[in-house]
């Protein structure tokens, strides 16, 4: 075996050497600062389509909206990714291949939901028109900005939502794989432990891996060697399950966050992502709250004191309840993607207060 060999994580008989691991250039996709500048270019290809509906705000029109919402959710799917690449490439790297479980993007219930928001703010602009012409006013230069302001974009995001399901497609292709050292790929994918993501998902879900994994070193490739140990006993356990009809696939697809963030780990590359990943969420949780604000703002200052109560315009009650359903998706947003990483952070804190106050024993 060449030195090269004699350094890789995937063969079993080198499997406690860290020190000096051969780096490929496929795994630096899994370094934490790549996985940030890659969750940025996930959100400006939006960004662009997005100032375009956030201009609609500034004007004062109600299709700001959707794009508010679709602001939200874009950055729940950059940190979805941000979480699939790293488990990924890391179990890669350890000698196991996950397959990630297959989603159909029409079955995901947030292209659902901004699919209703964008159609219910098209029925408001068709609201609008109809008065125009009514009163005589042209509008083919209303119709003309709201599809390039609106429609076009909206659809561009549509889009990507529906094509984000797929996670697999922004993996390193085989030959990829293969081309930097052709005969240590040989010897990799002949030892390669295929994973199901969902089996991973439970295992990781209900037991301690991390806990079990300090036993080998403090260390996410530690983490990484106890997945795979443990999955054969976790695919044998797994009952059978069935895919509904609905899947909630940003909500189910956070799971590596609960082992790669756990504050147990010291290693320097965990301490690095931890590091940029929680930057990141700052970022999130700054951001969707602003939205949720806006959204209560508009809704219960505006819409039901001033124009309701003040002015009597009853008609904007309806207003307001549209855009008060729209804070509670910002919410649930924010409760699928942010509480359980901060709800696994604490569960967390809590194993190692009662790790460092138990009696140890000799």
């Amino acid at each position: 075996m060449s030195s090269a060999d004699a350094k890789y994580g995937t063969f079993k008989g080198d499997e406690k050497q860290e020190a000096e691991e051969v780096v490929f250039e496929w795994e630096r996709k899994a370094a934490p600062w790549a996985l940030f500048l890659n969750a940025g270019i996930i959100i400006g290809k939006n960004l662009a389509a997005l100032l375009l509906l956030f201009w609609t705000l500034l004007r004062g029109r109600p299709l700001c909206v959707p794009s508010l919402l679709a602001g939200c959710v874009t950055l729940g799917i950059a940190m979805r990714v941000m979480v699939q690449q790293r488990v990924y490439y890391g179990l890669l790297k350890a000698g196991g291949l996950l397959d990630f479980q297959n989603v159909e993007g029409w079955r995901d219930p947030l292209l659902l939901v901004l699919v209703f928001s964008m159609v219910h703010a098209i029925g408001h602009f068709t609201l609008k028109l109809h008065a125009l012409v009514l009163s005589g006013v042209a509008v083919h230069e209303e119709l003309q900005q709201v599809a390039i302001n609106f429609i076009a974009p909206y659809v561009v995001f549509m889009a990507f939502l529906y094509g984000s399901n797929d996670i697999e497609k922004m993996l390193v292709l085989l030959n990829k794989f293969v081309e930097e050292d052709p005969e240590h790929a040989r010897k990799a994918l002949a030892s390669m432990v295929h994973l199901d993501e969902d089996v991973v998902r439970t295992d990781v879900l209900s037991r301690d891996v991390v806990g079990d994994a300090l036993e080998d070193a403090p260390s996410i490739e530690a983490v990484y060697r106890e997945v795979i140990r443990g999955y054969p006993e976790a695919k044998a356990g797994m009952p059978p399950q069935e895919d509904g009809f609905i899947q909630f696939h940003l909500q189910e697809s956070l799971w590596p966050a609960r082992m790669l963030l756990d504050a147990r780990l010291s290693d320097e590359k965990t301490s690095s992502f931890r590091l940029m990943f929680h930057i990141f969420l700052t970022f999130c949780l700054l951001v969707q709250v602003t939205v949720f604000c806006l959204f209560f703002q508009q809704a219960v200052l505006k819409d039901l004191y001033h124009d309701a109560y003040l002015q009597g315009h009853t008609v904007d009650v309806l207003g307001a309840i549209v855009l008060l359903a729209h804070a509670a998706l910002v919410v649930w947003i924010m409760h699928v993607t942010l509480w359980p990483v901060m709800a696994s952070a604490a569960e967390v804190q809590v194993k190692k207060l009662k790790a460092a106050t138990s009696p140890k024993t000799s």
